[in-house]
């Protein structure tokens, strides 16, 4: 229950369901049931350390991987973060039902273009490239995929 405006008064709700949160009745178009999903999350810098302290919160996800150049710091994230390390770009990738972006801007292409040729769902981080031309070359490998 909670209290509309003036005039309104009491307001009834239905209770909150946490078995199917979403439902196509909703008008959201969400399944009612989401499955779990593993994330791969590329980069370990300060900004992948608020994505994967927001990511572990969700009860879709089922899992972290993460992959760094700096294999050090990508050991240490997946301490810090309760994820597994993905020894290669592609193995991640393979391995992952979204592709989560967070590598630095120059970076960005390449991630992104591997993600798409093996056909996975991705979130890159802003900004998406340098450069008007690589932005474009993003943009058409995603509508393509």
């Amino acid at each position: 229950m909670i209290w509309g405006p003036p005039g309104i008064g009491r307001v009834d709700l239905p209770a909150p369901s946490h078995e199917a949160p979403w439902t196509f009745a909703s008008g959201l178009g969400y399944p009612a049931q989401m499955s779990k999903i593993h994330i791969g999350i590329v980069g370990t810098g300060f900004i992948a350390e608020d994505h994967a302290k927001s990511l572990n919160l969700i009860r879709e996800v089922a899992g972290l991987s993460v992959f760094d150049t700096n294999g050090a710091r990508a050991e240490a994230y997946a301490k810090k973060y309760n994820a597994t390390v993905a020894p290669t770009l592609g193995k991640l990738i393979a391995q992952s039902d979204l592709v989560w972006i967070c590598s630095p801007p120059f970076a960005h292409k390449a991630a992104v273009l591997q993600a798409c040729n093996a056909g996975k769902a991705i979130f890159c981080e802003k900004p998406l490239a340098h450069s008007a031309a690589d932005a474009k070359v993003i943009r058409n490998a995603v509508r393509k995929a």
